[in-house]
């Protein structure tokens, strides 16, 4: 799997990638050969003396004739082609293959013409060379001397024997690149072939309507090509081109938008996600049915909002988590259906002290560490009744099993002259829960892990924490 894997993307994208850079790179060589050849060519096409009914070698007319022709086509063809050469798929694109290979055999005939009486290296027109070079039997200069002669622009013999020279140097460098252009899309189309003929094999597909498929796909992309190369790529090439202090500018504003974007973008989401919780289908089922029985007491308490962040906040979110599992009543009080995103968010902010709180706004749920809070001593009979009566109606709702050790509840530690003991679910051991006021036991509340749900033994900590607001 993993060569397979390897080869196709060899294949896919190093093939395409290496034919469109050497695309690129043809187009500097191509211009100055054609450019060369069209001045050449220009000058014996105006003169009579030196085509091929005058006195020097016919092949010279012949020779620069083609190249004129062929450089220049194949100048605009690479210019033209460049992006469409590299984007399109298999089949079609065979016929890029096959005008390449036509356009490297003709300049590569016009290269081999000019060996015949173009020099190989500038110094063989150094010296006399550029007087003797093909002089005719009886004439009285040579070619290149004529040709300087009867140019507007070149007049001296070497630097016309010179041109010639660049010439037949860049038309042999231009179909060495060419013939590495069209070797590379004719092994590109290949396995891009194989692949469609494997692919019409595995779903037993005829080859010749795979074919026609595999075509017409390559048609419709063909607008898309002329599109980006025609309206995306000058703005890419002219921006490019403009100073830093400009594409700086531009730069920030596209970001600044972007950024703008994906905020309204994420709000209006989630805009969208409330309405449709807001709004439900027939289909789906309410997150808290509620009963008709009449709310509990507790309910009615954290109801009211202040005194529900009054509570909060001497519980972590986990703990409020676990409030609402007491009964429905309560939940629906705590996190009401219809704003329980508001207040989980809400909640999972402010129900630790910000000094206490680990800034961790990635994790799920912030982490608070234990804390002491002072609670003024008092010797008040109402406050220890209070917090008797309270222990007493929370003692008969669950059994709390006694461990070896007991465990501070995870929110805080309550600073207290009272030491409370473990709660049993025999009404008759209550009056062990309060110990003597002489100052031997402990300052510290203390409970029992419970062996039934963690919302019971909340639901006691929540009670002594509004019996505690209470004194």
């Amino acid at each position: 799997m993993a060569p397979k894997m390897f080869r196709k993307i060899f294949i896919e994208y190093a093939l395409a990638i290496t034919g469109g850079l050497l695309r690129f790179v043809l187009i500097f060589p191509l211009s100055t050969y054609s450019t060369g050849a069209q001045n050449h060519w220009r000058t014996i096409k105006d003169n009579a003396l030196l085509q091929q009914n005058g006195p020097y070698d016919p092949a010279i007319a012949a020779g620069e004739k083609l190249a004129q022709t062929w450089g220049t086509f194949g100048f605009w063809w690479i210019v033209a082609g460049w992006v469409p050469a590299v984007l399109l798929p298999a089949p079609p694109s065979i016929l890029f293959a096959a005008l390449d290979g036509c356009i490297t055999a003709f300049i590569s005939s016009a290269t081999h013409v000019q060996t015949s009486y173009a020099p190989h290296r500038v110094s063989d027109c150094q010296g006399s060379a550029a007087f003797e070079l093909h002089r005719p039997l009886g004439a009285n200069e040579s070619f290149f001397e004529a040709a300087a002669r009867l140019n507007a622009t070149v007049t001296d013999p070497f630097s016309m024997c010179k041109s010639y020279t660049v010439e037949w140097q860049y038309g042999l460098s231009v179909s060495v690149i060419f013939s590495f252009v069209t070797v590379l899309k004719i092994v590109s189309w290949y396995t891009e072939m194989k692949e469609i003929f494997q692919e019409a094999r595995a779903k037993n597909l005829p080859l010749g309507e795979a074919l026609l498929t595999a075509s017409v796909q390559a048609c419709k992309f063909i607008p898309y090509i002329f599109m980006y190369g025609l309206l995306y790529g000058p703005f890419v090439l002219f921006f490019r081109c403009l100073p830093i202090s400009v594409k700086s500018r531009v730069r920030f504003a596209r970001r600044c938008g972007i950024k703008t974007g994906q905020g309204i973008r994420q709000k209006s989401a989630m805009q969208m996600e409330a309405v449709k919780k807001a709004i439900k289908s027939p289909e789906e089922k309410p997150q808290i049915i509620m009963s008709n029985e009449t709310p509990e007491t507790l309910a009615e308490f954290l109801g009211i909002y202040d005194m529900l962040i009054l509570v909060c906040q001497d519980l972590h979110y986990v703990d409020i988590a676990n409030l609402g599992l007491v009964s429905k009543s309560v939940r629906e009080a705590v996190l009401p259906t219809d704003s329980r995103i508001y207040r989980t968010m809400h909640f999972k902010r402010y129900t630790c002290q910000r000094r206490d709180r680990k800034q961790c706004w990635v994790c799920r749920n912030q982490i608070c560490t234990c804390r002491v809070v002072s609670k003024p001593v008092t010797s008040d009979k109402r406050s220890l009744s209070s917090i008797s009566t309270t222990v007493a109606l929370i003692a008969p709702l669950a059994t709390f099993q006694t461990f070896n050790e007991s465990v501070v509840l995870r929110s805080q530690v309550v600073k207290t002259p009272w030491i409370l003991g473990v709660a049993t679910a025999n009404p008759s051991q209550t009056s062990q829960v309060f110990g003597s006021a002489a100052g031997t036991a402990p300052p510290i509340i203390r409970f029992t892990r419970a062996t039934l749900h963690p919302s019971f033994a909340l639901f006691a900590k929540t009670a002594m924490i509004v019996a505690m607001k209470s004194c």
